[in-house]
């Protein structure tokens, strides 16, 4: 015999054929409606696209709080379904991205299912809690929401002049919000959306900057190597998408020299291209000092490839040597004059590290006075570093 507390489904199979309501009047009108709706944009979507469902239909509480939404998740997607939105899909990486967020209590459900950009590339969810998910191969999964997301929209979106965001919103400093694109950064100080305070150094300066490094290795080295003047940036990479922050674009820069073989011998030419990322690291005080950390962020330069072409009598060992030079001048911290210090206290406010598709590199902070310093602070850095 059934029991009192018994479901509708157990009481229904208690009952001979014919006899008792049917089971959907016996449960929740609004669940009726959420699992109708759900099994209906599945079946739209498809089984092969859904894959097979995963336990039964789930409810949590919407925006307002006699409101409740539902949700069933598949193997390839999961379908929501509120009362004001419908029933919506996400999937991929922006369902990924909205699981670990716990999405539901931060973003709302989607008000969209996963949508095409306009460039044919990215794609993307809205939801209710006026937040988004915007995903691109170049950059990632990255949420945004509130008043970042509106001044990111009325600047075009991802079509705009700062184009797909490079991780979540996060606050760099307590007292702010910000959003890190791939072609600027703005800040929220829960007043009015700005654009973050920025330093700049150019193709030109960067290349720069870097034969000067080299040409300050080679003259301590021992092998009797040196550079010509000529040197060069080949080329720009796309960024590379990834979860947490997308990794910068790759800069391929190339610089020319020679190997004094001594006075019987001509010398022997080579030419080094060599890969190069460019970004923001947290700073970690080294030992014996560790204990006593210095919060901060570091311009980290990674070497991630080169090849040397080299001329002359024994050109191999030649080019093998200045290819193991150039890797094991690497991890370079960029204008860091302490190396028990961060190039960037945490007060800063400091956002992240650009590359921007020619070569240059853009240095982002805190719309906050701190963070203004330290652009000026920067600029002024990069100034007296050329000179």
């Amino acid at each position: 015999m059934p029991g009192p507390h018994d479901g509708p489904e157990i009481l229904a199979a208690h009952l001979p054929p014919g006899f008792g309501p049917p089971l959907d009047s016996l449960l929740d009108a609004h669940f009726v409606a959420a699992r109708d709706a759900i099994h209906q944009k599945a079946a739209q979507l498809s089984p092969g696209f859904t894959g097979a469902a995963n336990g039964a239909i789930q409810s949590a509480p919407g925006i307002f709080a006699d409101e409740k939404v539902y949700f069933q998740r598949y193997d390839n997607c999961t379908v929501y379904f509120g009362p004001r939105t419908g029933a919506h899909e996400i999937h991929g990486g922006i369902r990924s991205k909205y699981d670990s967020i716990n999405g539901l209590e931060l973003l709302g459900v989607p008000v969209t299912d996963e949508t095409p950009c306009p460039d044919g590339t990215g794609r993307y969810n809205h939801f209710d809690k006026d937040g988004s998910i915007y995903w691109h191969p170049d950059t990632g999964p990255f949420w945004i929401n509130g008043a970042l997301r509106g001044e990111w929209g009325r600047r075009g979106w991802e079509k705009g002049s700062l184009g797909y965001p490079l991780r979540d919103t996060f606050q760099p400093v307590p007292e702010q919000s910000a959003v890190l694109f791939q072609a600027g950064a703005l800040c929220y100080d829960g007043q009015r959306v700005t654009d973050a305070p920025s330093a700049y150094l150019d193709r030109d300066s960067l290349l720069t900057y870097v034969w000067r490094t080299f040409d300050r290795i080679v003259h301590q080295s021992p092998d009797n190597i040196g550079l010509y003047p000529q040197h060069s940036i080949d080329a720009v990479s796309n960024s590379y998408g990834d979860f947490v922050r997308a990794r910068n674009r790759v800069i391929t820069f190339t610089i020319n020299g020679f190997h004094d073989a001594g006075l019987l011998l001509p010398d022997q030419n080579w030419s080094a291209h060599f890969q190069v990322l460019v970004q923001e690291a947290d700073f970690h005080t080294p030992p014996p000092d560790a204990a006593q950390d210095h919060p901060g962020y570091d311009l980290i330069a990674s070497h991630l490839g080169n090849t040397v072409d080299a001329s002359g009598i024994g050109p191999g060992a030649v080019a093998d040597g200045i290819s193991h030079a150039i890797s094991g001048a690497f991890p370079i911290r960029l204008a860091a004059p302490d190396p028990r210090q961060p190039l960037f206290p945490r007060v800063s406010g400091f956002i992240g590290a650009l590359v921007a598709p020619d070569g240059g590199v853009g240095l982002l902070f805190a719309d906050t006075d701190a963070g203004r310093f330290a652009a000026l602070a920067a600029r002024q850095a990069i100034e007296a570093g050329l000179r």
